[in-house]
């Protein structure tokens, strides 16, 4: 597997991708409100 495979198939998990997409519209949360994030029910 290449590079490019393993970085396509990290952002495949809807978890990583919902963790990129909060650091972008945030603009750097911290890891408390990332941890927030995640533990927020769907």
């Amino acid at each position: 597997m290449d590079d490019d495979d393993l970085v396509f198939k990290a952002l495949a998990d809807p978890t990583r991708r919902l963790l990129l997409e909060q650091l972008f519209e945030r603009e750097g949360p911290t890891l408390i409100e990332l941890e927030t994030i995640l533990e927020a029910p769907a």
